[in-house]
């Protein structure tokens, strides 16, 4: 979300009071600006329960709807956001932050079509949105092709071009262009935004895959390290830090995270297919064959040819029959 500066929380006098940075709403309550300097703080909760205190008395006032759209969103609660965003544009259809705001929401619920079409009129509503920008850009990376990648990658440019002290819009632009193959760039712009102070594990995850693509495996090793200390939660980073592993020949370490990533993501062929390459490392050729065998079956749930090429063929490798079924 896009963070408003503590310092506008102290700018209340009278009625009328300066709208936040990324505002243009105004506000009637002091409340509001209040809990605007504690969603700066992370303070979430504190400031929903002024917001809420503020909306009962002013429940038309778009701008502490929208906020407390930010305090639900902080929270995880987003079909909550959801909803204060879609109130706060009913009030104000013109009011382009909430509009970018919702695109957010439900871009985190996968709800992608419409998250888009908010961005697009977030967009069209004020053309120097950084934030819209970057939220579209992520929704563009999240339909998988390479012209989405393109747009994405465009929208990041424009982003750090409206605001280049945000170092989440060198990850986005990182992450476009790992998803082109634009390696070197993708490495460059991960560690502008580490360096930028950027402490999530973003950075650190898609600076890792274009290191996989390079194949500078303990770079990326390194990296997905760093990113499960930031998110231990971040299943995917399992993936491909077990994928560096087994080409260090770090087997054992390699066939933990792979089943870590199994129990996270069990229709993935994927994961099974890289535990099945792993256990055979490690001369374990009925497990790999019985794991190569579970990735054939959900890879035909997927109807993913691709992967039902690979595992036939690993299978084949190890000279076992290939399940008709």
């Amino acid at each position: 979300m896009y963070f408003r500066t503590l310092a506008l929380a102290l700018a209340f006098a009278g009625c009328a009071v300066i709208p936040a940075l990324g505002q243009t709403e105004t506000t009637t309550s002091v409340d509001v600006l209040k809990a605007e300097g504690l969603l700066d703080e992370g303070k979430s909760q504190d400031a929903l329960d002024l917001l809420n205190r503020a909306l009962a008395a002013h429940p038309q006032d778009a701008r502490a709807l929208a906020d407390r759209g930010d305090a639900y969103e902080y929270l995880g609660r987003r079909q909550e956001a959801i909803a204060d965003y879609t109130a706060a544009i009913a009030v104000n259809p013109q009011y382009a932050y909430a509009y970018a705001s919702r695109c957010e929401s439900r871009y985190e619920l996968n709800a992608d079509g419409p998250a888009l079409d908010d961005c697009n009129r977030a967009i069209q509503l004020n053309p120097h949105s950084a934030y819209a920008y970057r939220e579209r850009a992520l929704v563009e990376l999240d339909t998988e092709t390479d012209d989405s990648a393109q747009s994405a990658l465009q929208d990041a440019e424009e982003s750090i071009e409206l605001d280049g002290g945000n170092s989440f819009g060198y990850v986005v632009k990182c992450h476009a262009e790992e998803r082109l193959q634009r390696n070197a760039d993708a490495v460059s712009d991960c560690t502008a935004a580490l360096n930028m102070g950027n402490s999530g594990d973003d950075p650190y995850f898609y600076r890792g895959i274009a290191e996989i693509h390079e194949q500078s495996w303990a770079m990326a090793d390194a990296d997905f390290t760093a990113a499960l200390a930031r998110e231990q939660d971040e299943s995917g980073a399992y993936y491909w830090r077990a994928l560096a592993r087994y080409h260090l020949a770090r087997n054992g370490d390699a066939l933990a995270d792979v089943g870590s990533y199994v129990s996270a993501s069990p229709d993935d062929g994927d994961g099974y297919l890289l535990r099945a390459r792993i256990q055979l490392a490690l001369g374990s050729t009925a497990d790999a064959q019985a794991s190569a065998n579970s990735a054939l079956d959900h890879y035909r749930v997927a109807n993913d040819e691709d992967g039902i090429a690979q595992a036939q063929a690993f299978l084949q490798q190890l000279s076992a029959p290939v399940p008709t079924h």
